[in-house]
């Protein structure tokens, strides 16, 4: 519940709500298209948890390294070794 008001109070100060006429199913994906601004990923984070939608993602592994990794695995990240010869997508 301390993730949705928060995610609330920041959405708020940058003008936006977010409204939903649906309930999303316990098991389900989604989507945050396009990826067009360094804003996106932190705005469909608080969208999420007003939602209250659990959510898992997964970026490039040198995110997650270093004194702020922690902040990319908070929101559910999980790194991801892009260097080649993984199978990444297919497993």
């Amino acid at each position: 519940m301390a993730k949705k008001l928060v995610a609330q109070c920041i959405m708020w100060l940058f003008g936006w709500r977010v409204e939903s006429e649906i309930t999303p199913p316990a098991k389900c994906i989604v989507v945050g298209h396009p990826h067009t601004s360094t804003w996106d990923f932190p705005l469909f984070v608080f969208t999420l948890w007003i939602l209250q939608i659990d959510m898992k993602w997964v970026g490039k592994q040198s995110l997650f390294q270093g004194p702020f990794g922690w902040l990319f695995r908070a929101p559910g990240g999980l790194p991801v070794d892009r260097s080649g010869g993984q199978n990444t997508v297919q497993s």
